[in-house]
């Protein structure tokens, strides 16, 4: 099977680069598309560099087609960079140069394998100590870590190797004398490597020398790495790498070590580390070169046995298409394991990226949608010309109809047009996806246009004089010679390029789709894979009438999804058109808008407004509506109420955030309590910087969110012209004799709080875990409205392991407590219409006290009572809507 090798360089903090390669498998076999992706990680040893490890990763790679291996030369080794003089090669540094490669190679959000030799395996025992949630196997060939110093000789040692760094340092740097040769370099690696074959001398030797501008060669590494820096392990530190290890170690012994003590910790591992196992091949230290397959089939059956236990339940299986014009369109399908095991039906999805993009641009978007949807099957594909994708024959355009034409053989290659799907589309994939939805209607059920509609390009009048301008274009393009790249191309100059050419994208998006868009020619010299045909525009542009028809046909559900800052603001012009084909719906803008607060933090929420308000195309005044969720909730929680009123009312505008500490906004520093004051300040916050302070709006708060809706309308009683309080209202804590023996127990409660050590959740933790505590802890929830609320109530970390967002401190009772004289004294101030919308089945007894307090005082207050849950407003949605729109018609005018 054919080994494809990609150069991929490092940039390390330092400023300095590692020079890699990884390793891919280009065939994949029929048996073996369902396969997890196996990703390994290769550590050569001291003055060795990556090809010692290059024939063990070539015969993995061989035999195992779902293998990806990525190997580099460590600092100062290979062609990788020096460190600046002055600096050791210490163990720490070597670990933080690795993980700066795992984070490059984003490998750090997934589990990965490692082998190593010689130093390079004592280095990869402490990686995955250190990061003992990412690595799944290790391999250490005839090395390993072990106890090196006595504790008593500790400090000792350390001195003494201060001492020996300055002394050599400050010597005069060695220089060749006699003519250095490729021959005499193999030579010197034999010497120096004990019954090393002349083939594996030979190997090492091509990245152990290089010729410098006089066509001279000189040997590559760094002459300070001749102070061999050791892991000053004690007995009680060696003991707890034992302790905090996860991976299953396999360790490959020589018969013949270098070293007389190579071996000494083996007897350790096999009394202390459960997951251990041990092979001893007669060889010498450089085995792994010189009996390659032997190590090869002994690391292979180590493999085969710990890591088909964690095999993911997602698939990604390389699916390329052939189409009519002779090309192949390059794919990917994407499908969870267990669902396909089942038997289970699965909702079909397909991607279309943008113009000058590859499939990469929607992969974050639809790994993160079958995380969510196991029930999800999801394809991916290269437009023709971009990514891995075949160029279409010179002179063929690249057209709407040849890009439909394309789309509908993928589509009856996956049998999909049997059924119905749904289609996502970004930028000119958008286009595409419409204008397929418009040619066969009854195949799709939704559609998703990520910034971009198949709007108007040109009016009737100016359609052909159009078209003819574009032909002559197009016919000077090919009647000019191709374009030649003078500049070498590099991968970060490739990155530097598209993230000029695509407005404020970053640099993680802009690596992901470089991944696609080039690749390395015969020259081994890399080169963009775009075709250079794609500057021309499609010839035949979209007319208004055009247009107009495409969206009289489309029957499919339509969701756009726009933002703030479009690379081109005219492909929003479809919004008219789509109104006026179906009048009755109504398109909503849902903009992520978080808010800096002056503590540090930030408030994560979400802007809604229905898009004829966006547009400035409606009469009405736009009433501003705030949402405040409830204790230890999310915005989620309000976001089904606050959809339906923008459905209702497009003169509405809502805000929605998560309160600090929940959801995805910040936590608060340590130490420092979710008091009643902190939350109204971070709401106020949360009004200047919408710019609501300078006129009146609305509060909809639901649980302690009314009452902070209340507390608000009260300190800031000119602003609120209407507060909707969700089945609670502040009450009473207590009384003014006792206030001030609550306050110091409140106090005793936070210290003891913040003095324990944080809280650690199951290990492993899931989403339908997640789901089941959510609907434990809140009485009478649905399940739908439990697993919105849970969207936003766990998230993953480096690890891609499920955590819970809110911060654990949200427990401790605010320190000051509410007394009747204040909530008396609060309503005095009050200027705000009220209405309370209560549950029959509140989760804590109703406040009479307050409620009656209310009506006294307030002369527009009202109350609704509605059979349901404390969560009323996600159970009973439409019941809840109807009070709600009653109060504002009467009091908003």
């Amino acid at each position: 099977m054919p080994v494809v090798i990609k150069e991929r360089n490092v940039s390390c903090i330092w400023g300095g680069t590692l020079t890699g390669i990884l390793l891919t498998n280009d065939a994949i076999p029929t048996d073996k598309v369902n396969e997890k992706t196996i990703k390994i990680i290769g550590i050569h040893g001291w003055l060795d560099n990556l090809n010692s490890l290059l024939p063990v990763a070539q015969q993995l790679i061989e035999r195992h087609s779902n293998y990806e291996i990525y190997l580099y030369d460590r600092a100062g080794h290979g062609f990788s960079s020096h460190l600046p003089q002055g600096f050791n090669y210490s163990a720490m540094h070597n670990l933080q140069d690795l993980r700066t490669v795992i984070q490059s190679l984003r490998w750090n959000k997934e589990q990965f394998s490692i082998i190593g030799h010689s130093y390079g395996a004592m280095l990869g025992t402490v990686y995955a100590a250190s990061y003992s949630d990412e690595v799944l196997c290790l391999v250490a060939i005839d090395a390993l870590l072990g106890a090196s110093i006595p504790a008593r000789l500790y400090w000792e040692s350390t001195g003494f190797q201060i001492d020996s760094v300055l002394k050599y340092l400050n010597r005069t740097s060695n220089s060749y004398h006699e003519e250095l040769t490729f021959e005499k370099a193999v030579e010197s690696a034999k010497t120096s490597r004990a019954n090393i074959s002349d083939e594996a001398a030979r190997l090492l030797t091509e990245r152990l020398v290089r010729k410098d501008t006089n066509n001279k060669y000189y040997f590559t590494r760094d002459e300070s790495l001749k102070l061999i820096p050791v892991f000053p392990y004690t007995k009680a530190m060696f003991q707890n790498i034992l302790e905090t290890m996860k991976a299953s170690v396999l360790f490959i012994g020589a018969t013949k070590p270098q070293w007389p003590h190579a071996h000494r910790s083996a007897e350790l591992f096999k009394k202390n580390y459960p997951k251990f196992e041990m092979t001893l091949i007669d060889g010498p230290h450089h085995l792994h070169m010189t009996h390659v397959n032997e190590v090869a089939q002994r690391i292979e059956e180590f493999f085969d046995k710990y890591l088909e236990q964690t095999s993911p339940s997602k698939m990604i299986t390389k699916l390329n298409i052939p189409c009519q014009w002779g090309g192949h369109l390059a794919g990917i399908l994407l499908k969870n394991q267990s669902t396909i095991a089942l038997g289970k039906t699965t909702k079909k999805f397909i991607g279309i990226h943008g113009w000058a993009d590859n499939l990469n641009s929607l992969l974050p978007l639809a790994e993160k949608m079958l995380d969510r949807h196991p029930d999800y099957e999801i394809y991916l594909y290269d437009q023709p010309g971009h990514g891995f994708s075949d160029h279409p024959p010179k002179g063929i355009e690249y057209s709407y109809g040849e890009n439909l034409r394309n789309l509908r053989t993928i589509i009856q290659t996956l049998a999909w047009n049997k059924e119905k799907f749904s289609i996502i589309g970004h930028c000119h994939g958008a286009h595409v996806a419409l204008a397929y939805a418009a040619a066969y209607p009854e195949e799709i059920s939704c559609l998703v246009a990520i910034d971009a509609l198949i709007g108007s390009e040109k009016s009737t009048n100016s359609f052909w004089k159009t078209v003819a301008s574009r032909i002559d274009k197009n016919i000077e393009h090919y009647n000019q010679p191709s374009k030649i790249h003078k500049k070498e191309l590099t991968y970060e100059k490739a990155i530097e390029i598209i993230k000029s050419t695509r407005n404020g994208i970053d640099d993680k998006s802009a690596a992901l789709l470089v991944e696609r868009s080039v690749q390395r020619d015969k020259h081994n010299q890399l080169y963009f894979t775009p075709d250079e045909v794609l500057r021309n525009l499609i010839i035949m542009p979209i007319s208004k009438s055009m247009a107009e028809e495409a969206v009289e046909q489309i029957q499919a559900s339509l969701l756009y999804i726009g933002t703030t800052k479009p690379q081109w603001p005219s492909h929003r012009n479809l919004f008219q058109l789509l109104k006026q084909h179906n009048p009755n719906r109504i398109s909503m803008i849902i903009t992520k808008f978080d808010i800096q607060c002056i503590w540090g933090g930030t408030l994560t929420g979400v802007l809604l407004k229905n898009d004829a308000t966006a547009t400035a195309d409606y009469g009405k005044k736009t009433i501003k509506i705030i949402g405040i969720h409830g204790w230890l909730d999310n915005l989620n929680s309000l976001l089904p109420l606050a959809t339906q009123l923008i459905e209702r009312h497009p003169n509405y505008e809502i805000y929605l955030y998560d309160r600090a500490g929940h959801g995805f906004s910040s936590h608060i520093p340590k130490g420092f309590e979710y008091s009643g004051t902190h939350n109204t300040q971070d709401l106020r916050t949360v009004i200047l910087s919408l710019g609501w302070n300078k006129e009146k709006f609305a509060i909809i708060g639901h649980s302690y969110g009314a009452s902070l809706g209340i507390v608000y309308a009260s300190t800031f009683p000119d602003e609120v012209i209407c507060d909707v309080a969700i089945d609670a209202v502040p009450r009473s804590e207590c009384s003014s004799e006792n206030y001030s023996q609550i306050y110091a127990s409140r106090i005793d409660d936070s210290i003891a709080f913040h003095s324990k050590p944080a809280r650690t959740f199951e290990a492993d933790l899931t989403f339908d875990r997640a789901l089941e505590l959510t609907k434990l802890s809140r009485t009478g929830i649905s399940d739908k409205a439990a697993r919105l609320l849970t969207e936003r109530l766990v998230r993953r970390d480096t690890n891609n392991k499920l955590h819970f967002t809110r911060d654990e401190a949200l427990k401790i009772l605010p320190l000051i407590p509410f007394t009747n004289n204040m909530f008396e004294n609060m309503l005095e101030r009050m200027k705000a219409s009220m209405l309370f919308i209560g549950a029959t089945k509140p989760q804590w007894p109703a406040p009479q006290k307050s409620i009656d307090l209310l009506k006294e005082q307030n002369a527009n207050f009202e109350i609704v009572l509605i059979d349901g849950p404390h969560h009323l407003h996600m159970t009973h949605t439409n019941e809840v809507l109807v009070p709600i729109e009653k109060h504002f018609n009467k009091y908003l005018k």
